[in-house]
């Protein structure tokens, strides 16, 4: 009686061992599995950090498809180039800012950077040190058309001109750097 009894413990246990192996095999194979499935659908975007993924999403759609859909949209009015605001940039070198004279139309904006390796700028409305030649009122000092604060290498400052005229300005720090913006309509 006790033979039977170590025979159906032995027998017991090598079930639950097989099972406990063939379950942790099965186990490592189907991750393997969908590891190897999430690598072949997933690709690392350049320029993003390593943790994320790029996601390729199938609409079902040619790209025939979506060229015709795309012809056959009605174009709407489309406004000129001109017609649209635009930027100038302006650089600070340390001893004067490039170019000096600037012309634009109402709307537009100057982006004021600094490039000089070894000064900082402030640029701002004339006359120093009041700032208030431009017309609207409002800034640190005078006008709206002020940094108010110096500009390290590499900063910028933009302003809008909503004001049509010959616009003198100044670099606070710098008082014999000067310069003329010329907004028109």
């Amino acid at each position: 009686m006790k033979k039977n009894i170590i025979t159906i413990v032995i027998i017991v246990a090598i079930a639950i061992v097989v099972y406990v192996v063939s379950t942790q095999y099965n186990s490592k194979n189907s991750n393997s599995d969908s590891e190897e499935n999430s690598e072949e659908m997933t690709q690392k975007v350049p320029g993003y950090e390593d943790d994320v993924d790029e996601m390729i999403v199938d609409t079902g759609a040619s790209d025939d498809d979506a060229i015709s859909e795309a012809e056959d949209q009605p174009i709407e009015d489309v406004t000129d180039v001109e017609e649209l605001s635009k930027s100038v940039t302006v650089v600070f070198t340390g001893q004067a800012y490039s170019p000096d004279i600037v012309n634009i139309k109402v709307g537009d904006s100057v982006l004021w950077r600094n490039e000089s390796d070894s000064k900082s700028t402030w640029p701002a409305s004339a006359v120093h040190p009041t700032h208030n030649v431009y017309p609207t009122t409002g800034g640190c000092l005078g006008s709206t058309l002020d940094a108010c604060r110096e500009l390290g290498k590499g900063e910028t400052f933009s302003f809008t001109f909503e004001e049509v005229g010959a616009w003198k300005m100044h670099d606070h720090l710098n008082p014999g750097v000067f310069m003329t913006v010329v907004v028109t309509q």
